[in-house]
């Protein structure tokens, strides 16, 4: 994929997801870098199905991407996340940090994100649809399972509006990246890691020292061995 594909940014007042929007115009032929940005969500969703509170003053917004059929998607999530840190650093934001699989933190509070879903076809991969939701100056959830955090809290004063293109432009960048996971990118996760060396109780119990080049959780568990973990939702161990 080309670093050269230009964004096409679609603003909406409100739709039920931007996910859905953008995969109903993938199917109609829309090329990668179709951007749609919402200023509300009513039916906005995060991994695994989770309701994604998306209220006015936050960026919420899904990203279209054409890898080749045979592409690998595993280290996409992890990757994203990547780049969409080093935005949010450029721009003032403080003690930026990444939660596995999918959120990215600031001071240990979840700021933003990331939900990856691919369609497919005959070939292999059709399109895959990048979601990126950031507290920027919205009401953040207070019943949320990890405390939350928003830009205008951190001394960001920016606006979702001034930030959809330089987010879009990360995610086409991350994309254009094929293969597994560098040694250079591991390491820039491993610097920014806030679960590095912690202690878990799920998705099993163990230490978690570090992400594959695949982007599955390496956890070392009781027994001495260390096992890559591909999916599930991290609970810290309470003792």
């Amino acid at each position: 994929m080309s670093l050269a594909i230009p964004v096409r940014l679609h603003w909406c007042e409100s739709v039920g997801s931007t996910q859905d929007v953008l995969h109903a115009m993938a199917e109609a032929g829309a090329p990668a870098g179709t951007v749609v940005a919402a200023r509300y969500q009513t039916t906005g969703r995060g991994s695994r199905g989770r309701p994604w509170t998306s209220d006015a003053g936050g960026l919420w917004m899904s990203t279209l991407l054409r890898p080749t059929p045979d592409a690998r998607l595993e280290p996409l999530v992890p990757r994203v996340a990547l780049h969409v840190a080093a935005v949010l650093e450029a721009v003032g934001t403080p003690e930026v940090g990444l939660k596995w699989p999918n959120d990215i933190l600031a001071r240990g509070a979840k700021l933003a994100g990331i939900l990856s879903e691919a369609r497919w076809n005959a070939a292999g991969v059709g399109w895959v649809a990048v979601g990126v939701g950031l507290n920027v100056r919205n009401e953040c959830p207070v019943a949320a399972a990890w405390p939350a955090t928003r830009l205008a809290d951190l001394g960001v004063d920016r606006s979702p509006d001034s930030l959809a293109d330089d987010i879009a432009q990360a995610i086409l960048r991350a994309g254009a990246r094929t293969g597994l996971l560098s040694d250079a990118e591991l390491a820039e996760w491993d610097r920014r890691d806030v679960l590095r060396d912690s202690r878990i109780s799920s998705p099993m119990p163990g230490h978690v020292r570090g992400i594959s080049g695949a982007g599955a959780l390496l956890v070392e568990g009781d027994d001495g061995r260390t096992v890559p973990v591909s999916s599930g939702t991290i609970a810290l161990a309470t003792a």
